[in-house]
């Protein structure tokens, strides 16, 4: 996901030396919910993935936007690339969204409602509130959003998710 210091043009070289206020290109890992993580990968429509661990291992249920096979949810994609992921035991809605410049997340909460998070380089809008000036440099994950609409900011990675982002 990351070009090496060697490869970059000359002008993206002194680029990097100039603060960059509003920018979330250094968190590859924006978010997690419900112990998945969100990693954005920046584009003009970015992709995203989605991650969790089970029985000890990294399980996708999204890869570049797309559903992924699992054990644990089921991943649907509308004719318009709304994402929808729910619990297959029990039907539960977990979360929505659909990949855009700034994309719109939807999450179920506990007791029913929902919780927004949107998304873009510039920051994160977590039910209303604004979180912008923000880079989350180093590998975690920059808010924690809980089931109640809580968030933390600047959540370490686990391991098993670093070592993933540096191969």
């Amino acid at each position: 996901m990351d070009q090496s210091e060697e490869n970059k043009p000359e002008e993206s070289k002194s680029e990097e030396n100039k603060p960059e206020e509003n920018k979330l290109s250094n968190c590859v890992v924006p978010f997690k919910f419900e112990g998945r993580y969100f990693i954005r990968e920046s584009g003009p429509v970015p992709k995203f993935y989605v991650v969790l661990e089970h029985e000890g291992k990294p399980l996708f249920e999204i890869r570049h936007n797309e559903p992924a096979e699992n054990p644990l949810t089921d991943v649907s994609i509308s004719e318009t690339g709304l994402i929808t992921v729910s619990e297959k035991e029990t039907e539960k809605f977990l979360y929505k969204f659909q990949p855009e410049s700034e994309t719109n997340f939807i999450f179920g909460k506990i007791g029913g409602g929902e919780i927004s998070v949107k998304i873009s380089e510039k920051g994160f809008i977590l039910n209303g509130i604004t979180l912008d000036d923000c880079a989350f440099n180093d590998v975690s994950a920059g808010v924690q959003v809980d089931k109640t609409g809580g968030y933390q900011i600047y959540v370490p990675i686990p391991r098993y998710l670093k070592r993933m982002l540096k191969s």
